[in-house]
């Protein structure tokens, strides 16, 4: 994702560097602006400090990301000396092949985002989904135009109440934003998006699909069957 959002963000910048792709969008959340490291037992503290100088250089609060078959990572320690605590950590989860069969609520209507009345409907379901902050709301406005990425809403009795996006980038397609109104709970939502931004993938070539869970979704993900392949921590600079 951070390697893809340069090309519609004119101040982010990406590139590699001490063991981690290197993510600076200028935004004011930390977990976008990050060192991003995919093997944390190379991991050293010389590392740690290089990554907090890039983040003095462009004034920005950072963070370490790290995927991890652990919850606390053997550099924790190490972590919390050079300034840093943990911020989150998301099971990481994937499923291979075909879901298997399930009766869905054919009341539920998952359809792709087509025009800027969608956009803005899928940005509206997401932001109180989540209850995200406004600082996110960029984000969110540069996934809205990335051609990797394809965003669906559902619609329940002509009602738009779930969103949700497939990214498709660097070979992989992930499964981000699933999110369904409070009021429409409990009604197979955010199963029948699942069902469609999987299908969707397997349409296009990929073997299956990955995703970082929030606890809100991991019930679900373990219920249609998704593996867990480790963790998404977030570590994030103390002030």
């Amino acid at each position: 994702m951070f390697e893809a959002i340069p090309r519609y963000h004119a101040a982010a910048q990406c590139w590699q560097e001490a063991g981690a792709v290197i993510g600076i969008t200028g935004w004011a959340s930390a977990t976008f602006n990050a060192a991003i490291v995919q093997d944390s037992s190379i991991l050293q503290a010389e590392h740690v400090r290089r990554y907090s100088e890039v983040f003095a250089e462009y004034n920005v609060t950072g963070t370490i990301q790290l995927a991890d078959p652990a919850s606390m990572p053997a550099c924790v320690d190490m972590l919390w000396h050079e300034g840093y605590a943990e911020m989150l950590c998301d099971p990481m989860m994937s499923y291979e092949g075909a879901f298997e069969a399930r009766t869905l609520n054919t009341a539920v209507l998952p359809q792709v985002v087509r025009d800027q009345q969608d956009i803005e409907l899928y940005y509206r379901i997401v932001a109180e989904g989540f209850d995200l902050p406004p600082v996110i709301e960029d984000f969110v406005g540069v996934m809205l135009r990335m051609t990797e990425c394809t965003h669906m809403i559902a619609w329940l009795h002509g009602e738009p109440v779930g969103a949700g996006t497939l990214v498709e980038c660097a070979n992989v397609a992930g499964i981000y934003n699933v999110a369904t109104l409070p009021q429409a709970r409990g009604s197979g939502v955010a199963t029948a998006l699942m069902y469609a931004l999987h299908q969707r993938a397997l349409n296009n070539g990929y073997s299956g699909t990955a995703l970082a869970s929030s606890p809100m979704g991991l019930s679900l993900y373990r219920k249609l069957g998704y593996r867990q392949d480790g963790y998404q921590i977030v570590y994030a600079q103390m002030e």
